[in-house]
């Protein structure tokens, strides 16, 4: 596997390596751990920010509305159960 570097200030370095060390992690293993926290949150903030009409339209567009995940009878239960309450 290639290896590079990056330019970061001193301090920074120093921080990185002292929280890699103290999740007992390489340097290389505890950035891909917060690149994969990050990439996560941009993603889970996207589909927040995604009404359900804009999914279902972008699922049709990309040929997998509708799936085989129709959760309708489910749905249904639930809103029966909480007009309930």
């Amino acid at each position: 596997m290639s290896r590079t570097t990056i330019a970061v200030r001193v301090p920074t370095r120093d921080r990185v390596t002292a929280a890699a060390r103290a999740e007992h992690k390489t340097v290389d293993a505890f950035l891909a751990r917060l690149l994969d926290a990050y990439e996560e949150q941009v993603f889970w903030a996207a589909m927040a920010a995604t009404s359900a009409e804009d999914y279902q339209a972008a699922a049709r567009e990309d040929g997998i509305w509708p799936g085989d995940y129709d959760y309708s009878p489910e749905a249904a239960v639930i809103r029966r159960d909480e007009s309930r309450d």
